[in-house]
């Protein structure tokens, strides 16, 4: 199982919190999520084993990297669904044609990088872990490395 207790800081209570002017400090911060959400959703598509770790333990939110060119957003349960399943605002965008392409079929998109630009995690786990990819190009052996890379070199896959 993983550990994603090194955030507690960045776990925002409310979404009134959330709109304070945190933006000019440049510090992440995440929403919780309530259980029934997260649930909800898994059964209507898989979400991979550590996602869904990071979902019922953080929730989602944004990691601020001090590059105004990123949006550096970790979706939250319904964008997740909505953009893997090409529904609601997702549902005729064509910068997702070429995720739906084979060397994505067995991948979930869950990080929204840049306009267009996701990065994307193995839906099957190995040895607990679901590894991490920009395009096809894996950078993390699992979400949690992934996010402690992030936070500490900032976008070091690009």
């Amino acid at each position: 199982m993983s550990d994603f207790s090194f955030l507690n800081g960045f776990i925002l209570q409310s979404e009134k919190e959330s709109q304070e002017p945190l933006y000019k400090d440049y510090t992440h911060h995440l929403l919780p999520l309530k259980k029934s959400e997260v649930e909800e959703i898994s059964t209507l598509i898989n979400i991979p084993k550590e996602l869904d770790e990071f979902y019922h333990q953080v929730g989602y939110g944004f990691f601020f990297q001090n590059d105004d060119s990123h949006i550096d957003r970790f979706l939250d349960v319904e964008s997740f669904k909505n953009i893997n399943l090409h529904e609601g605002f997702y549902e005729y965008d064509p910068d997702l044609e070429m995720y739906d392409s084979e060397g994505y079929i067995d991948k979930r998109i869950f990080y929204d990088l840049n306009e267009g630009v996701y990065l994307l995690m193995d839906n099957e786990e190995v040895n607990g872990s679901n590894s991490i990819y920009f395009f096809t190009n894996k950078i993390a052996n699992s979400l949690e490395e992934f996010i402690k890379r992030l936070i500490g070199e900032g976008h070091y896959f690009g």
